[in-house]
């Protein structure tokens, strides 16, 4: 039912993600870029904070409490290398309700679908190569009927300030009406 829902879509849904290119060391996100959703722009703001002079923050300079209201939107993912790969460390409450089952602890090279050449493993591979927050709109595909999408919202993290060791994605599920 989900897949012949998205099958049948009219819209021309741009899946690709939108890095957020700096036009300085210190200037996130480009002029002519603009998150909608309340979530992203705090949660932007208080990275942008959080990173002070540095490239990326790192995980432990985040104060999650400042992030509570958000919390149940996070998904956090571990940065594999050689291969690479990305693990599910962390799903909020309302992600874990909407996704179709619960992958905390499981890589995304183990689920079919997502693996290498996938969107989503390319997505998420091009914020590694890039070192940038990204956000993108995709279809919904999960056990709400209600929702037709994801906004999300990743901002990558690293414990050296560099390397890219972390994925925090805040998600926003679009309804129907």
């Amino acid at each position: 039912m989900i897949i012949s829902r998205l099958l049948n879509r009219q819209d021309n849904t741009d899946i690709s993600p939108t890095i957020l290119p700096s036009t300085s060391e210190k200037s996130w996100p480009a002029p002519d870029f603009e998150l909608k959703a309340p979530s992203h722009k705090l949660a932007l703001a208080y990275w942008e904070e959080a990173r002070g002079e540095n490239r990326l923050p790192s995980r432990r300079e985040l104060d999650l409490r400042r992030l509570s209201s958000l919390l149940p939107k996070i998904v956090l993912l571990d940065v594999r290398r050689n291969p690479l790969d990305f693990v599910y460390r962390i799903i909020g409450n309302e992600a874990l309700q909407n996704f179709n089952c619960n992958y905390t602890g499981v890589a995304l090279s183990g689920i079919p679908g997502k693996g290498p050449g996938s969107k989503v493993f390319e997505n998420l591979k091009s914020i590694v190569e890039a070192s940038a927050p990204s956000a993108r709109q995709v279809p919904y595909v999960g056990p709400n009927r209600d929702f037709i999408g994801i906004a999300s919202l990743a901002l990558p993290l690293g414990k050296d300030h560099e390397t890219v060791d972390k994925i925090m994605i805040i998600v926003e599920f679009i309804s129907l009406s």
